[in-house]
């Protein structure tokens, strides 16, 4: 289920960072991907329960991933 916060922000079109956990996760996935290859770090991201259209984004698109420490818009 959703939180508000996170309903909210998918209503005014606007997307969530997820946790600060599942965002190390994704890091990891995008090293193992550097090191390893697309396969592996697409399979260690699932058995992570990453979301699939999250993998494939950052996948197969690393540099238009979001940074953590990237500023909002607009700022």
């Amino acid at each position: 289920m959703l939180s508000h916060n996170s309903y909210f922000g998918m209503a005014m079109g606007q997307s969530q960072r997820p946790d600060t956990e599942t965002s190390k996760i994704v890091e990891l996935g995008v090293r193992l991907q550097q090191s390893h290859g697309k396969a592996f770090a697409s399979e260690f991201l699932v058995r992570r329960a990453i979301p699939v259209n999250v993998i494939v984004r950052v996948l197969s698109d690393p540099p238009g991933r979001r940074r953590a420490n990237r500023m909002p818009a607009g700022l």
